[in-house]
């Protein structure tokens, strides 16, 4: 669904509609590489792989429909990877549980997902995760289901984009690169 440009710019943070009008107006906003124009359409930015609001880390933000799609369903199996902080110690019948695919309160089974310690604290222990599917809250309810309390979610990775060092609430382009990459695989 198409939107006016300074009303999808508003509704994500860069200002009034008006102070976004004036964005369009001083030539300062591209849509797909070329100057918008006051009253341009574009269509909804669509966020690949929703976080819930306990989680932090990388979301990709496109308008790309089929990319999107692509990305998150069940069907294509790219891989996110997280880093998940539970409580305690994981013993080794709690990892194989997330290794061999677990079933959770819906009754449902997940994919296998690839599981291994990254490091241990005095009262928790970090995890490094990688899903090949993406259900509501997932990584949450496997902890739940295999009595493993999850305390902490980073995403650190969607399919061949990785989060690296760019900080808390900042975003950035993708290369020209990674959108080649991204839609080599997809």
């Amino acid at each position: 669904m198409e939107d006016r440009l300074q009303k999808i710019l508003a509704r994500a943070g860069y200002g009034s509609r008006r102070a976004c009008e004036e964005l369009i107006v001083d030539r300062r906003v591209k849509v797909n590489g070329t100057i918008a124009t006051l009253g341009m359409k574009a269509d909804r930015e669509k966020d690949e792989g929703r976080l819930d609001v306990d989680s932090e880390g990388l979301i990709l933000m496109t308008n790309d429909g089929e990319l999107t799609n692509r990305l998150t369903h069940p069907k294509y199996k790219h891989e996110k990877e997280y880093r998940v902080q539970v409580a305690g110690s994981p013993t080794q019948a709690q990892l194989t549980a997330w290794q061999d695919g677990i079933t959770l309160d819906d009754g449902q089974h997940t994919l296998p997902a690839d599981v291994r310690i990254e490091s241990q604290e005095k009262k928790s222990t970090w995890l490094r995760v990688i899903l090949r599917e993406g259900r509501n809250r997932q990584i949450r309810r496997m902890g739940a289901s295999s009595n493993l309390p999850v305390q902490r979610i980073i995403r650190v990775r969607i399919a061949n984009l990785r989060l690296n060092d760019l900080p808390t609430r900042k975003w950035r382009y993708l290369t020209s690169k990674e959108i080649k990459d991204l839609k080599n695989i997809t």
